[in-house]
């Protein structure tokens, strides 16, 4: 039964297409399901390309938005991205090979301790969850296929204007 389990699983990442587009199908398909008029949304890091293109699709619909380490612009991507800028413009599997560090035990602390003055401070239990889920089976292949998508952020989104100038408020 595990092994089913493990063909079904490989099967499905073959025929789902990780994208942020994608992803925000999903819970667009979920918010329709639970028939949500109004909402806010709270996101962050990977959510918030996703939340950006929900509140693009309904702004009638979000009654505030809350953006924590979230970004709106591939401009804002820092030097930490230049890897993963290396791999949109070259898929080879050299250039796929270093975003490989991000989902190691090293990468994966690095993202909660760069930057703070007293790391002690910072439970290992926060780097620990995020890597057991990052390395499960087939993940791998999904963190390389949505650090393909980052480039997309948001396309609709022009740098320079606030958020909500992006978004066509009809309330």
């Amino acid at each position: 039964m595990k092994k089913l389990i493990t063909v079904i699983t490989v099967f499905t990442l073959m025929l789902f297409d990780y994208t942020f587009d994608r992803l925000a199908d999903v819970m667009n398909a979920f918010i329709e399901k639970l028939n949500l008029q109004r909402y806010s949304l709270y996101v962050m890091h990977y959510g918030a390309p996703i939340g950006f293109r929900l509140a693009m699709r309904h702004p009638e619909r979000v009654e505030s938005l809350i953006i924590q380490n979230g970004n709106a612009y591939v401009e804002g991507l820092r030097e930490f991205w230049d890897p993963v800028r290396k791999y949109w413009n070259d898929r080879s599997p050299e250039n796929a090979k270093p975003l490989a560090r991000f989902i190691s035990p090293e990468g994966v602390k690095w993202q909660y301790t760069h930057g703070v003055r007293n790391t002690a401070s910072i439970s290992p239990d926060n780097w620990n969850v995020d890597l057991r889920h990052l390395t499960k089976k087939g993940n791998p292949a999904i963190q390389l296929a949505l650090f393909m998508t980052t480039k997309t952020i948001s396309p609709t989104i022009r740098p320079g204007r606030p958020i909500s100038a992006n978004i066509n408020h009809r309330r």
